[in-house]
């Protein structure tokens, strides 16, 4: 199995090179900068709001460009995914005071790991979204990228006992 991996920057490249290398990958796991950039899909209205709607159109046309198995968008106010065999899911961020965060490095990374685990063992998308979000959190807990992370149990039990942020898309 295989997964993409994109870096953020500020040009137009997503949309000449992204598009032609989804369709070696199994997983698609990005953020919304990331997967607007590449899909020219914008998922945030005039406002700044998280559109659920678009996230999930977004992911729709990741699978449609070419990834066989998973498209997620990951965001400050949680994740969405949708997979080639149907299923929609979408969790809420759990709500980590700021004052807690001691690093943002690697927590997209953290979240991609965490997902990808949950597929790598058969588990359903709405448990690699958790998972993912689990991990993500737990790394913002941390000095390092590599210092939050957690076995898997103990994240999908972390994510079921944290509180969540309010998001009007569920």
């Amino acid at each position: 199995r295989t997964s993409i991996d994109v870096v953020s920057e500020d040009s137009d490249r997503f949309s000449e090179l992204v598009p032609p290398a989804l369709r070696y990958a199994d997983y698609a796991i990005i953020n919304e900068f990331e997967a607007s950039r590449s899909t020219g899909i914008t998922v945030r209205d005039a406002d700044g709001r998280f559109l659920i709607d678009r996230a999930y159109a977004i992911c729709e046309k990741l699978l449609s460009m070419g990834v066989s198995t998973w498209a997620v968008i990951h965001s400050r106010e949680g994740a969405v995914g949708v997979s080639a065999a149907g299923e929609r899911a979408a969790r809420p961020a759990l709500d980590i005071p700021r004052e807690q965060i001691i690093s943002t490095i690697g927590a997209g990374d953290a979240f991609l790991s965490g997902c990808l685990h949950q597929a790598y063992l058969g588990h359903s998308l709405a448990e690699g979204l958790e998972a993912g979000i689990a991990a993500a959190s737990t790394s913002l807990l941390s000095f390092n990228a590599s210092d939050g992370v957690r076995p898997a149990a103990e994240l999908l039990d972390f994510y079921a006992k944290t509180g969540k942020e309010p998001w009007k898309g569920f």
